[in-house]
């Protein structure tokens, strides 16, 4: 099992889409990784952290978001 980067929380799919749709700057996923996702501002600046990557779809769905971002 991957662990969460340091620095985020893990909360649900749920909780996840609804910080994301709130949040007004543009944030995209990444497929920089082939493993995880990486949810990105423009600035690069990291918000989010999600499993599974493009390259493994079948592995367990875990959501993680920066702590303060909600």
């Amino acid at each position: 099992m991957t662990t969460i980067p340091q620095g985020m929380i893990e909360v649900s799919k749920d909780e996840f889409f609804a910080a994301l749709y709130a949040d007004k700057r543009d944030i995209m996923p990444s497929v920089s990784q082939p493993n995880v996702t990486t949810w990105e501002t423009k600035t690069r600046q990291v918000w989010g952290w999600s499993l599974p990557g493009w390259k493994n779809p079948s592995d367990a769905k875990v959501w993680a978001i920066v702590k303060g971002a909600v």
